[in-house]
């Protein structure tokens, strides 16, 4: 695979040039504002503040893909939001449920490898982004409630 190699036909996007999708590059913009808005906080915790980190992350790499509009930009956009699903996952299982850290742990680790992110792999190959992450939200809502109702219920 080129990793350099111009993605088109998704989203806006009408050709390879950089201002193709001048509305998904700008919004990316809001991603950065929550960042930082968020890290502002006092008394943020380590989550908290890692998440925030995750969200600029996000906004970052999304304006990269929805500008350059490369493989490798559409991949980094998509393990950022991977990185920041899982560990949102943690934190809500632990503070929004009341989840001892274990259980929270248990409940991430056991999404994990349910991501299905290596059979997904080929969909990333593709560049069949819909369908990359319309089957995550799906999968993983799915996981996420069977596993906290068998953990505390």
């Amino acid at each position: 695979m080129n990793w350099l190699e111009a993605v088109d036909g998704y989203c806006e996007r009408v050709d390879a040039s950089v201002w193709s999708e001048p509305l998904n590059a700008t919004t990316n913009i809001t991603f950065l504002i929550a960042s930082v808005w968020i890290l502002r906080k006092d008394g943020l915790n380590g989550l908290s503040r890692t998440l925030a980190y995750l969200l600029g992350a996000i906004g970052c790499a999304s304006f990269l893909f929805h500008t350059l509009a490369q493989a490798w930009t559409g991949a980094l956009d998509v393990v950022f939001i991977l990185f920041f699903t899982l560990l949102y996952l943690f934190a809500a299982t632990k503070d929004f449920f009341g989840s001892k850290i274990s259980t929270a742990l248990a409940v991430t680790i056991n999404n994990g490898p349910n991501i299905k992110f290596f059979d997904l792999t080929p969909s990333l190959l593709s560049l069949n982004f819909s369908k990359l992450c319309d089957r995550c939200i799906e999968y993983h809502w799915i996981r996420f409630v069977r596993i906290v109702n068998s953990i505390e219920g």
